[in-house]
């Protein structure tokens, strides 16, 4: 079985299990008449699937056969057709009829990016702050992918443990932010109680996870020395 042909085989195998995990949520949630995952997107648990699949594949000793490179080169290609899909069935009424939102927003959330970069990085991470608050700017300004590009630009061999880190990260923070639960159920959750009281909300849990992450690197600091 050739590299490429394997890494298919994974990479189907992980949403296969997503698809299941999926369907399952609705079949209970269904029957009790909630139909909150009827329009669920499908992402949040392909890493979870991911997960389990490689799991399994280190407990029973395969693991080897996953070929990184090629993984990757298949996941480059499936993000280049989901950006083209992406921008083949964008709305330009909808964007032209919301451009001042949208720059506001931009520049907000570049701003904020750079800030938490130069900022928050040094006072998070008690070594190496600039390639690990890096892959969170990438991922910050588009996707986990960018995020990844960064980093190995910062980093090439891998002198940090930055990329790995940075994967792992993504095993708690996407099937809750990464297009996962909470994004999911924002629209609902605005709709329910309102825009202020989530954005209320959501700035609480902000300042408390930026408190938390100050006082670890502290922490971090204070062990490394």
């Amino acid at each position: 079985m050739s590299k490429v042909t394997a890494a298919f085989m994974f990479i189907g195998l992980a949403i296969a299990i997503a698809i299941l995990i999926l369907e399952t949520l609705r079949w209970i949630f269904g029957s009790m008449g909630v139909d909150v995952f009827e329009n669920f997107p499908l992402f949040p648990f392909t890493v979870i699937g991911g997960f389990l699949v490689q799991l399994t594949a280190t407990r029973m000793g395969i693991d080897a056969r996953i070929d990184r490179g090629a993984v990757t080169g298949i996941s480059a290609i499936a993000l280049d057709v989901l950006v083209a899909s992406a921008i083949g069935t964008m709305s330009l009424a909808a964007l032209g009829a919301n451009i001042p939102a949208l720059v506001i927003l931009t520049l907000i959330a570049v701003l904020w990016s750079v800030v938490a970069l130069l900022y928050l990085a040094p006072r998070f991470y008690a070594v190496n702050w600039f390639e690990h608050g890096l892959a969170d700017f990438g991922q910050s300004q588009g996707n986990v992918a960018t995020g990844f590009i960064l980093v190995e630009m910062a980093d090439p061999h891998h002198q940090t443990n930055a990329t790995t880190a940075y994967g792992y990260k993504q095993l708690s923070y996407e099937p809750i932010l990464g297009g996962g639960l909470l994004t999911a159920f924002s629209v609902p959750l605005i709709i329910q109680f309102g825009s202020l009281a989530f954005g209320l909300v959501s700035a609480a849990i902000t300042v408390a996870l930026i408190i938390w992450g100050v006082l670890r690197g502290r922490r971090g600091i204070r062990v490394g020395q």
